[in-house]
């Protein structure tokens, strides 16, 4: 025979309501979220777990052993809405609930340890993508030289150096650049127009690697694949190499939107090289020292030990110096920089 009683047990009754409360508490929650929380937590449908508490609330009906006072067991409940004692909660969510607060205690010790419980249910519930999101993560707090090393052994292009990553290049070396030029930090003195010269390119969106001096940024350049263009030196009527350098080709590229430096390859390897930037605003300058124009360039100048910007290339180099000297054209890729 159907169960013809339509009363429920007040405390089932009680229960279902707490449960209607709950989603639509849920929903809210949802409603709310972003589209990353949602990628990252996902979205639940409760309009049939909904559906079936309110017909069960409107009807009235309940199972046999809800009559006539009988007890009932657990197991008659549905999955999830077995009723507990107040204030305690399921073996099984315990269990997580301890487990997600030792994983934040353990290995996120500077996230709150809600944030870190999060984080360990989403590791628990979305192995996959967390192990994505992770190494992302972990990319993101690589220094300049774990980045390079990356580029080196192939496992990074240039192209793809993350944003996070990139910003961690520019603060280094703005930071180079600024010990340089205090005082009492750079206390011996040594020249950095290799700092200046890799911080303004890498400004520019041209990667350049860390840690190194004038000379080995020139090698670095002359490598096949490095984006850098060598300018041919000019010739005479005859087709023949003179040796002597294309000021004017220099220029006329970098006003043309290039950017392009003049370089000295110092063939003592224990000194230093040169490297400056051609100024495409400030144009040709008379020098009497190179018998006729030269381009304007920015760069440390070693004899002032200060940078200069929209000087001649005569005060930054010599004459003698030019059989070791190359123009050079960054051809390769960039990354694009956001505009301020």
């Amino acid at each position: 025979m159907p169960n013809q009683n339509k009363t429920l047990h007040p405390l089932r009754q009680n229960m279902l309501q707490r449960c209607l409360q709950e989603i639509e508490y849920l929903e809210r929650q949802q409603a709310r979220q972003d589209d990353f929380t949602s990628r990252l937590y996902g979205k639940k449908d409760y309009s049939k777990e909904r559906e079936n508490i309110q017909q069960e609330l409107g009807e009235g009906s309940v199972p046999q052993k809800f009559q006539a006072g009988e007890k009932s067991s657990e197991q008659d409940l549905p999955l999830g809405r077995r009723s507990q004692q107040p204030g305690t909660q399921s073996p099984a969510k315990r269990f997580w609930e301890i487990a997600d607060k030792q994983t934040a205690r353990g290995y996120y010790l500077k996230a709150p340890v809600s944030v870190g419980k999060e984080i360990s249910r989403y590791k628990r519930e979305n192995p996959e993508e967390y192990a994505a999101y992770f190494k992302k993560w972990k990319d993101d707090q690589k220094t300049w030289q774990e980045i390079d090393q990356d580029i080196k052994e192939g496992t990074l292009s240039k192209q793809d150096i993350s944003p996070a990553q990139w910003d961690t290049i520019l603060n280094k070396s703005r930071q180079e650049l600024e010990d340089k030029q205090d005082p009492q930090k750079n206390t011996d003195k040594s020249p950095y127009c290799n700092i200046y010269a890799r911080n303004r390119l890498l400004n520019k969106g041209i990667y350049m690697e860390p840690d190194k001096n004038a000379n080995q940024m020139i090698e670095a350049m002359d490598k096949k694949g490095s984006g850098w263009e060598k300018l041919p030196k000019k010739i005479d009527a005859q087709g023949n190499p003179t040796g002597k350098l294309d000021h004017q080709e220099a220029q006329r590229r970098a006003e043309a939107g290039g950017t392009v430096v003049a370089t000295y390859h110092n063939p003592n390897n224990a000194e230093h090289g040169h490297i400056v930037l051609v100024n495409p605003e400030a144009g040709m300058k008379r020098s009497g020292k190179w018998g006729g124009e030269v381009p304007s360039v920015d760069g440390y100048n070693t004899d002032t030990k200060q940078i200069t910007e929209g000087g001649s290339l005569s005060e930054q180099f010599s004459r003698p110096r030019e059989p070791h000297m190359d123009y050079y054209e960054y051809t390769g890729p960039k990354k694009e920089m956001e505009k301020e």
